[in-house]
């Protein structure tokens, strides 16, 4: 989801919101499904209500955090309590979440904002203009923050944030021209930020030393979140109409489309980390474990309700149950 895990080196970034089309190319690819039955892969250790809908799920700063969407808050929860221990008031609607620099960063697709916030007052100390229109997804990487702008004219755009200033200093072009579906989710590594793209129906590599697009590949889909590690990257294809189902995964060295997982159906949340690669099910509400070594479904878990956005830390699964209002701990098995 948006966003950058300052303790793994391992990221995924933002969730794509409803509403959004792709346009569904069809690379050719070695298809994977989970077409025999598959152990669940974990199990649900504890169900954390939260007061209004979460949107965007990340960990850091030894905390789990939610942003609650248009009720314009995030959650701070203790995994070692399983509690909500403070709620922060954003004064606007917050989708996606990333940690660097000290701060805990959060994009506001309602007003063009980035909100940036003090994990140890746990208050909101700026916010400040995303250099473009509807930012979504969000990560800090090499030093900056990130910013995914949804819309744009002629196209969406990435752009790039001094954290010392909190002010733009780089804005990317990244998309198809047309006002909307451009990039959505972010994911950061070292060297690099991934951008899931749906006007494109594409993954693109922004290098963060020269910020000039590396590569552009065609993915089944790129309306969900991104999971970025060294030798994988990840994006969910999304529910929207017109996305694709399922997740696809790249080579970052080869530069083209790897695999392509459907179990389940239209998948909006991913994660890595925690034993694996972490995919929801929206339709089907179930949590899809894949094994990194061999692009394969082997854990299919039963959730309560439809799965939103994702993230691993702490060794367990975080995952927003959208049907019930509540966030999932889940403890891989």
């Amino acid at each position: 989801m948006a966003a950058n895990n300052s303790s793994t080196s391992m990221v995924k970034a933002g969730l794509a919101l409803a509403g959004i089309t792709c346009m569904i190319l069809g690379p050719a690819a070695r298809p994977a499904l989970a077409d025999t039955p598959v152990p669940p892969g974990g199990h649900i250790a504890a169900a954390i209500p939260d007061p209004a809908s979460p949107v965007g799920v990340e960990a850091g700063f030894g905390s789990v955090w939610v942003a609650n969407g248009p009720a314009g808050t995030i959650i701070r929860i203790d995994p070692a309590s399983n509690q909500v221990v403070a709620t922060i008031h954003a004064g606007r609607p917050v989708c996606c979440l990333a940690f660097g620099d000290g701060a805990v960063w959060a994009a506001s697709l309602a007003t063009d904002a980035v909100v940036r916030i003090d994990p140890a007052a746990n208050s909101v100390v700026d916010a400040f203009p995303s250099g473009g229109l509807a930012p979504e997804g969000i990560a800090f990487a090499d030093g900056f923050v990130w910013v995914a702008n949804h819309h744009g004219n002629p196209t969406g755009s990435v752009a790039k944030i001094d954290p010392a200033t909190d002010t733009v200093i780089d804005v990317i072009p990244v998309g198809a021209a047309s006002f909307t579906g451009g990039p959505s989710a972010l994911a950061a590594v070292p060297g690099s930020v991934w951008a899931g793209v749906p006007n494109q129906s594409a993954l693109v590599r922004i290098d963060t030393a020269t910020d000039a697009i590396a590569a552009t590949i065609p993915v089944h889909g790129a309306c969900g979140e991104v999971a970025a590690g060294s030798q994988q990257a990840w994006v969910s294809g999304g529910s929207p109409p017109g996305c694709s189902p399922g997740v696809s995964m790249v080579n970052p060295a080869a530069t083209s489309l790897v695999t392509h997982l459907t179990a389940g159906g239209a998948s909006s949340g991913n994660a890595l980390g925690a034993g694996g690669f972490w995919f929801g099910a929206d339709k089907s509400d179930l949590l899809n474990r894949v094994d990194t070594a061999t692009d394969s479904v082997v854990g299919q878990l039963k959730l309560p309700g439809s799965p939103g956005s994702i993230a691993t830390g702490f060794g367990s699964v975080w995952v927003a149950n959208q049907t019930d209002s509540a966030i999932l701990r889940v403890a891989p098995d």
